[in-house]
């Protein structure tokens, strides 16, 4: 049960121009962090009943015992080591959308169908009893999900930060590749402001 970990993607050509923009982050895997926190209980229980059953004439449950404590570590281990799933959603300056980490219900598809200009709205979307997702909704109206074992402050982060890769791709091409002046411009102090003759 690693953190969240998240990086933006921001990378120029030789031209200085950005060649693709996205967003890279992991995820958790709550059915294998489940069901290795369930063998480890039962390994548990199996110990302490090897413990319990070890004062019976005739016994000798230490190899039973042994093999309890093993899979329980190795239960434990899976549950707190293995890394979250990593996704990555990335638009590329010719259109293209690719996941190089897969979708969520297809691991082995790297190349969305859609271009980028049908992108219409990037969405965190809660589902009642799981965790959350993200989804990209086309201007056909399709959705894709990229996204599935999310919190909701983790699924927020996405759905944002793929919304701003998205934007800075396409202000940049809008602009011809020339770099952008910032949104709001630095304030000048008074004194080096004219003032207005009528």
């Amino acid at each position: 049960m690693s953190s969240f970990k998240a990086r933006s993607i921001r990378d120029r050509g030789a031209d200085g121009r950005l060649s693709r923009t996205g967003f890279e982050w992991n995820e958790s895997r709550p059915n294998l962090e489940f069901n290795s926190i369930i063998v480890a209980l039962f390994a548990g229980a199996g110990l302490f009943l090897s413990w319990a059953f070890s004062s019976l004439p005739h016994t000798d449950l230490s190899d039973f015992a042994t093999g309890c404590v093993i899979v329980a570590a190795g239960a434990l281990a899976v549950a707190f080591l293995v890394p979250r799933r990593r996704r990555a959603i990335v638009f590329h300056a010719d259109g293209r959308i690719t996941a190089p980490h897969g979708l969520p219900w297809f691991p082995f598809h790297r190349t969305l169908g859609a271009d980028h200009s049908s992108i219409m709205s990037i969405e965190q979307r809660d589902v009642p009893n799981e965790l959350c997702r993200v989804r990209l909704i086309t201007t056909e109206g399709d959705v894709i999900y990229v996204s599935r074992n999310l919190s909701d402050a983790e699924s927020l982060k996405v759905a944002v930060q793929l919304t701003a890769a998205l934007t800075a791709l396409r202000q940049e091409q809008a602009s011809g590749g020339q770099p952008l002046a910032p949104a709001n411009p630095p304030l000048r102090p008074l004194a080096q402001l004219q003032p207005v003759v009528d």
